[in-house]
């Protein structure tokens, strides 16, 4: 079996962390970033990122931070179980603020007050919440009605907030008591799994990124990667660090589809359900409907366009993961 020399020292180029380097900029991705970029520095207000677990919101979240205009503050926050008074305190440690007050109304003023005098001076301020599916209700409530306006003057919103979490969270925002919200939700992104093709495009940016060669993968492995992955890089990245352990000396072996077929064995994985699954192609047909009671235009980009919701059997439709086929980014503008 032919081997590759490799340093068995170095870190694994799929170790699951948040790291620059190793972002894979698909046309996805591109239009993620583009949306929650647009969303916050034209001050949108409420914008939404959901994905399934593993199909990459995280790392999308710290490469946003990292690509943000530099008038542009942003506090990313990962515990979805602070309560109301810690997430304040984190804003205002963020800007530089110092607070002695310990009630929730002395803080939401103070708040208040060093968010709006950094837009007197044309600097934003943005809160991102990952996970944010486990946020209790009476945080989100509480977030918008402090910090965002009732309006769709870009002018009443306080704090840019980016809630990201699993399909999940989308559900809530169409029933009660987090209804009234659907219609605040300026900016709508969604990730999906990679396809076969991207999945091995993937492996291949991490591998040059860490300045080794591509063809440690042969094609059929990578096939089985992106079959018992599911296309989730997350699960990509388990995978293939796991079958990396297989470096065990100067010598890398070629990674086959029998090594990871054990690396799945070893990690429980279910035989795949798929192989060679594609998405269909992306349709470059951007349609912008109006709603002239409304004043708004929906755009939507690579799908369809968001209708306007009018009954909650609707929203129920609506909100289910059976209705939401497609990359799509919605952006209300």
């Amino acid at each position: 079996m032919s081997s590759i020399p490799f340093d068995s020292q170095r870190p694994s180029p799929f170790k699951d962390l948040p790291d620059p380097r190793f972002f894979y900029r698909n046309l996805s991705n591109q239009e993620v970033l583009a949306a929650l970029r647009f969303g916050i520095e034209a001050r949108k207000g409420l914008i939404l990122l959901t994905g399934d677990p593993g199909t990459g919101k995280s790392t999308v979240l710290h490469k946003l931070t990292r690509e943000l205009n530099p008038s542009v503050s942003c506090v990313l926050v990962s515990d979805p179980y602070l309560r109301f008074t810690d997430l304040l305190r984190l804003i205002l440690r963020s800007l530089a603020v110092g607070v002695e007050a310990d009630d929730e109304s002395a803080l939401i003023r103070c708040c208040q007050m060093a968010v709006r005098s950094r837009l007197e001076m044309s600097r934003i301020v943005s809160l991102a919440l990952d996970n944010a599916q486990d946020l209790p209700d009476e945080i989100i409530e509480s977030l918008t009605t402090h910090f965002l306006g009732k309006g769709f003057d870009p002018d009443h919103n306080l704090l840019q907030i980016v809630l990201a979490g699993r399909p999940a969270l989308r559900q809530r925002l169409f029933l009660p008591p987090l209804r009234s919200l659907d219609t605040q939700v300026k900016i709508d992104c969604r990730l999906q799994p990679l396809n076969v093709k991207e999945v091995g495009l993937y492996i291949e940016h991490r591998l040059s990124a860490a300045d080794l060669p591509a063809e440690v993968f042969d094609r059929d492995a990578i096939e089985q990667i992106a079959a018992y992955s599911d296309g989730r890089p997350r699960l990509v990245n388990t995978i293939c660090d796991r079958a990396f352990q297989v470096a065990d000396g100067p010598l890398l072996r070629k990674i086959t589809p029998d090594v990871i077929a054990g690396a799945a064995r070893e990690l429980d994985l279910r035989n795949p359900g798929w192989v060679g699954k594609e998405t269909p192609e992306v349709n470059f047909n951007w349609t912008k409907p109006r709603d002239e009671r409304s004043g708004f235009q929906s755009t939507t980009v690579v799908a369809r366009t968001f209708p306007r919701i009018k009954h909650d059997k609707d929203r129920k439709q609506w909100a289910s993961p059976g209705g939401t086929a497609g990359r799509r980014v919605g952006v209300w503008v």
